[in-house]
């Protein structure tokens, strides 16, 4: 049992980021107000409740969302529908049946995507096949193997792309090098050492609808909830609701002292001498 955090405000909600937000609580309340689902975003939303409704209502999905969904029923569902697939997403989606069907079709495949794929298997092609990579894509993929083949041939880095990318060897080199950050694109990364060091320097804090505001990090998530700033796309914005959980649980307790301390069990208990908890007795 969920509810709001207390910092969050139904009326500030962002229906496109409530739309992509994964958590059950969120998908609960959109499948029950459909009309504040807004679809191309929805398109984008791996919980199972939000797929299962898609593909039932195929008429919803804008396909080029879709195709870069990684969840394994919407790769089966392309796969098995080839004509929705909109490869310019498509080539983008890390799930493993995904690349292998790119690397299958490779004169399909839109580079600029392809670059950002941090399946081992795409990372793996791109750096046997550079004329290929699209480097503002690659200088985002955070794939081991990308980030070394960067860092050796820093003349191909894309540095906007680069100050988004959260491997921990890019962030290193960046703080080490704050001259190449540029800092809109920076105050978007989610590694908790950016973030860290951005509370830490607020005037470097960019909050345009690309940086700062749309930082994943639990510490962003947190800056933002004590700021009363309702970030919809994130789960951490659904707690527990203790209140429901704790009367929950009195009802559940009352049942069962009514269940097990019937005066028939009791009466039963006693003339057979029986341990209270002796299981035939409580059926």
């Amino acid at each position: 049992m969920y509810k709001l955090h207390d910092s969050c405000d139904w009326e500030k909600i962002h229906w496109e980021g409530l739309s992509i937000n994964p958590h059950p609580q969120a998908v609960e309340y959109l499948l029950a107000h459909p009309e504040k689902i807004v679809w191309v975003y929805f398109c984008d939303n791996l919980h199972p409740e939000a797929v299962a409704y898609l593909l039932a209502h195929p008429e919803k999905i804008v396909w080029e969302h879709f195709s870069q969904n990684s969840h394994p029923e919407v790769v089966a569902y392309l796969l098995a529908h080839p004509e929705k697939i909109e490869w310019g997403f498509f080539s983008g989606n890390p799930h493993p049946e995904a690349v292998a069907h790119c690397l299958a079709h490779p004169e399909k495949i839109l580079w600029f995507t392809f670059s950002m794929n941090p399946h081992s298997e795409a990372v793996a092609y791109c750096i046997s096949h550079p004329d290929h990579i699209n480097w503002y894509g690659f200088s985002r993929n955070p794939h081991p193997q990308a980030v070394e083949y960067l860092l050796a041939h820093p003349e191909q880095i894309n540095l906007k792309a680069f100050s988004t990318n959260p491997h921990p060897l890019v962030v290193n080199y960046l703080l080490a090098h704050p001259e190449k950050i540029v800092w809109e694109y920076f105050s978007m990364n989610p590694n908790p050492l950016v973030v860290e060091y951005l509370l830490a320097h607020p005037e470097k804090i960019e909050l345009s609808e690309w940086g700062f505001s749309i930082n994943p990090s639990l510490l962003a998530i947190k800056y933002f909830l004590e700021q009363g700033i309702t970030i919809s796309q994130s789960p951490c914005i659904f707690v527990l609701d203790k209140e429901k959980i704790r009367a929950s649980k009195t009802e559940l307790h009352q049942d069962l002292v009514k269940h097990f301390l019937h005066p028939g069990k009791i009466a039963k208990w006693i003339a057979t001498d029986q341990d209270v908890l002796d299981y035939p007795y409580f059926e």
